[in-house]
């Protein structure tokens, strides 16, 4: 009997011991706990064999030094499991402050990406004004040569494309002002294919679905495409060897309203229920630190949720991740782009001063309004603007202006003509988008034009914002 509860006692305080070592927070403290457990083991035994032998009266005063040091086991072991939890608690706490460390700095980062993708998208905007300016004039010294012209039409094309660059990059620095309207989502697929089959590596299949249905929805494009391309590459990077990425356009109902749905299939690796639950948790991301962001699949859950709808993933380990966007259906017709015509531009006699530090466009803006008549005055910031104004009096019928110049700049040249010649027309321009931050608040309604532009939006918006003030000439408003 007494061999019996002599060995099932060691065995307790041998189980207890691993447990300590194994709960506890570090292995010292762990070792401890297990020693004492098998301390206060030992002194239980020790008390036993005595209580039996002699029982509870006779025990001598070797049994009863025990008991003391058996309580001071049991208080030491309560005390390390106490000063354990406090370890512990620490350790989270410090774990947690470290996550949001990393979150901090991640997001000051992607502040500073933004705002250097912002500068680059400027700065592109003004090279594309000259690109288009520049097109207007070799597609009439080409004449009716065909070759020459489809030569023309493809440098066109790739500076249209250029310009939807320039907007994906100031969405990124949130500089670029949503316009929802309403948008084919077949559509975008098509128009996205080539720069997703890009970013999906050679050795992965993507499969569109075909163009044919109108799935209609409201939405801004741009914000469109960001969560499409961000749900390709996400479904790309599940993929560790060959695979292949479904696309699919369907539509749906959901709550007794129409929907349309986007479904990006892969048949990568696939997510555990554990990660799945947080996929859309910004600043989580399974890939190796470095390589991967955290908020790809939370811009796009955002970016949904501000459309009115939904995002959902269905994956299992090892069998791949489907990822659907539920968007409201509209009725609305899709605007079609409006056919270029051949109409002559609008002219006009009066004076025109133009502010904008980037010489080439500077340039190509007075050429272009010189040949249509108007006597054009060039400014190379405010400073000199201003200058140009104290000089001309009453004879400038039109400030055209840059916002961002040395010196001075578009905002105080405005207010300072505000000042100077109350009324005075202006037409602001910028490598920066309508609504943006840098100039929703002090640009006068419909006077705004965003580069990049051509010389022929030119014309049309410098002749409205005349025609607008009552600043209008006599002189004829077309001709060759």
């Amino acid at each position: 009997m007494v061999l019996a509860a002599s060995i099932l006692l060691r065995l307790t305080g041998l189980v207890l011991a691993l447990w300590y070592v194994r709960r506890l927070a570090t292995w010292r403290m762990g070792f401890m706990a297990g020693l004492l457990a098998l301390m206060a083991t030992r002194q239980t035994l020790t008390l036993a064999r005595g209580i039996e032998a002699h029982g509870w009266v006779r025990l001598g005063m070797a049994d009863w030094t025990e008991l003391p040091g058996l309580l001071v086991s049991v208080l030491a072991v309560a005390a390390l499991l106490a000063l354990a939890r406090l370890v512990v608690r620490e350790r989270r706490d410090a774990q947690t402050l470290a996550e949001q460390s990393r979150a901090l700095s991640q997001s000051q980062k992607l502040e500073v990406v933004g705002r250097i993708a912002g500068g680059i998208a400027h700065d592109f905007n003004n090279l594309l004004t000259v690109i288009l300016f520049n097109l207007e004039s070799l597609s009439q010294q080409v004449g009716a040569d065909p070759a020459a012209q489809e030569m023309v039409a493809d440098i066109r094309l790739a500076a249209e494309r250029g310009r939807q660059l320039t907007r994906r990059l100031l969405t990124l620095a949130r500089r670029d002002a949503l316009q929802p309207r309403p948008v084919d989502l077949s559509r975008v697929v098509q128009q996205m294919a080539p720069l997703m089959r890009r970013a999906v590596p050679s050795r992965i299949e993507l499969h569109l679905s075909r163009a044919g249905e109108r799935w209609v929805v409201h939405a801004d494009p741009v914000q469109v495409e960001q969560v499409l391309l961000n749900l390709v590459i996400n479904a790309a990077d599940a993929i560790s060897e060959t695979g292949r990425i479904d696309v699919v356009v369907a539509e749906g109902e959901r709550d007794g309203a129409r929907h349309v749905t986007l479904s990006v299939r892969d048949d990568g690796c696939g997510m555990s229920p554990e990660v799945q639950a947080r996929a859309f948790d910004a600043f989580f991301s399974t890939k190796p630190v470095g390589t991967g962001t955290g908020l790809g699949l939370s811009t796009c859950r955002q970016i949904v949720a501000a459309l009115g709808g939904t995002i959902e993933v269905e994956s299992a380990p090892g069998r791949g991740s489907t990822f659907t966007v539920w968007l409201p259906a509209t009725e609305a017709e899709v605007e079609e782009a409006a056919a270029e015509d051949d109409e002559p531009l609008p002219r006009g006699s009066e004076t025109v001063l133009v502010a904008e530090d980037e010489s080439g466009v500077r340039e190509l803006m007075v050429r272009t309004l010189g040949a249509l008549g108007y006597r054009v005055l060039a400014a190379v910031d405010g400073v000199a603007a201003l200058q140009q104004v104290e000089a001309h009096g009453g004879e400038i019928d039109l400030v055209v202006t840059d916002v961002v110049m040395p010196r001075l700049g578009g905002q105080a040249l405005v207010e300072a003509l505000e000042a100077r010649r109350p009324g005075l027309p202006v037409l602001v321009i910028s490598g920066y988008p309508e609504g943006s931050i840098d100039v929703l608040e002090w640009v006068p309604e419909g006077a705004f034009l965003p580069k990049p532009f051509s010389g022929a939006e030119l014309a049309h918006r410098v002749r409205q914002a005349l025609d607008r003030a009552g600043t209008a000439s006599e002189a004829p408003r077309s001709g060759a």
